[in-house]
């Protein structure tokens, strides 16, 4: 989506963290063994590495635990190796995300696929893991909504 730093209000976003303050946004850095880029909204995976702020990939697996979602921040869209980015992780912080389908209000959430960003419905018994649940309620696949994160994402649907 294209903003103007000249409009009234600047529209909402794909990784925009929403009902301020966000309390759970920690810094982190793209793993050397990122071979593409992340964008934000996009959910990460946490690598294990020694030391220094904590490393990310973008999930290669939808159903990898994931560790967090990419902030998004005006000044940069994409995140390439050994790039710093803000990751939004923790429970209860609401953050704007895409629909891949309709969802109802209150729904837990799943990660889509790995690398759209894009949530849909946690079907109860499916063993998926819940990234968090639908603060709004979506009509179709494509439209932004605001989840309440529950990341790391340890709880199975």
């Amino acid at each position: 989506m294209s903003q103007s730093l000249n409009q009234f209000n600047q529209n909402a976003e794909a990784g925009d963290m929403t009902l301020k303050p966000a309390k759970n946004v920690v810094s982190a850095q793209v793993d050397s063994s990122q071979a593409g880029t992340i964008a934000a909204g996009q959910p990460v995976k946490l690598v294990d590495s020694a030391g220094g702020i904590p490393k990310v990939v973008a999930l290669a697996d939808p159903d990898d635990v994931t560790f967090g979602f990419v902030v998004r921040n005006p000044k940069k869209s994409s995140y390439s190796a050994l790039d710093k980015l803000e990751i939004a992780t923790g429970y209860d912080d609401v953050m704007y995300v895409v629909a891949e389908a309709a969802i109802a209000r209150g729904a837990l959430l799943r990660n889509y696929d790995a690398t759209s960003g894009k949530v849909v419905t946690a079907t109860g018994g499916s063993g998926k893991h819940i990234v968090g649940w639908a603060f709004d309620k979506a009509a179709a696949d494509g439209d932004l909504i605001r989840m309440s994160l529950a990341c790391p994402s340890y709880f199975k649907a």
